[in-house]
């Protein structure tokens, strides 16, 4: 995959069980809470089953920076759970449209425009918030060779 370069499509993923910390605030503060929670895992011992990703709950369209509600999450093992400011959940598995992104993070509002133009254009509906699952290292990998899966969950628009 290119720099730039997108795939969008449909597709089924289970439900997983999580550890998760919860901000309202700015994204420049993702690597703090990022940094936070991986630090939590690996003081454990917690072998994650995935990817680290980013839920978020409303947009910079919508909101100001400091109304940002968003989670640094990270699949975990049944028996795991919370303390302090980790806690743990299970996320619902379904339908997702999914875009493949390649490339820095200030280009994914262009993802996110052509996501919600498939959804419509497919006679579906947002029914939870998007997700990024950050398929690269942000702390190894360059900015134009990071890759990121964006997932929005969907029902039939009826």
């Amino acid at each position: 995959m290119n720099p730039g370069e997108k795939k969008i499509g449909l597709k089924d993923i289970p439900g997983m069980r999580v550890a998760f910390v919860s901000r309202t605030g700015p994204y420049s503060q993702i690597q703090e809470a990022m940094k936070t929670l991986m630090g939590w895992v690996t003081n454990r011992g917690i072998k994650p089953l995935g990817p680290p990703m980013g839920i978020y709950h409303n947009s910079p369209a919508s909101v100001r920076p400091d109304e940002l509600r968003w989670d640094i999450a990270i699949p975990v093992p049944d028996g795991v759970d919370g303390e302090d400011e980790i806690a743990v959940r299970e996320l619902p598995g379904g339908k997702f449209v999914y875009a493949l992104h390649k490339g820095p993070s200030d280009q994914v509002k262009t993802v996110y425009d052509e996501l919600f133009t498939f959804i419509g254009q497919n006679s579906l509906r947002p029914i939870g918030p998007p997700m990024e699952v950050y398929l690269s290292d942000p702390g190894k990998a360059k900015p134009q060779d990071m890759t990121t899966e964006i997932r929005v969950p969907v029902a039939v628009a009826g």
